[in-house]
């Protein structure tokens, strides 16, 4: 089941599988762009397509906010229960889906970038 939230500035997608929330991402509006708090999916649920089905739902409402890009930070989701995949595979992930890697932040964290 797929749930989504929405309030002026911010957007969150969730997908449930019975009571349990199996994948999510939260974002924002704000100056002209969206910021992806957090975009995960368990670990039984990894390569099913609910990572795809998450962003494609973050880009509907960038286009819907006329947003002018889309901002990613790599690395742990707090939300997430059962670990995160490695931080070069996440920045890979983003790099396959039109994003470039801006800079990182202190050094570690990789901000990743989709102009639209």
């Amino acid at each position: 089941m797929l749930k989504e939230i929405e309030t002026s500035n911010t957007y969150e997608v969730q997908i449930r599988n019975g009571n349990k929330v199996v994948a999510h991402v939260g974002c924002s509006f704000t100056n002209g762009g969206i910021y992806i708090r957090d975009l995960y999916v368990l670990r039984d649920f990894r390569d099913k397509g609910l990572e795809e089905v998450l962003l494609t739902k973050v880009l509907d409402y960038a286009a819907a906010q006329k947003a002018k890009k889309v901002v990613s930070y790599c690395g742990a989701e707090p939300f997430c229960e059962d670990g995160q995949i490695p931080i070069d595979q996440e920045k890979l992930w983003y790099e396959n889906h039109g994003f470039n890697h801006h800079h990182n932040v202190m050094g570690v964290t990789p901000c990743m970038v989709k102009q639209l």
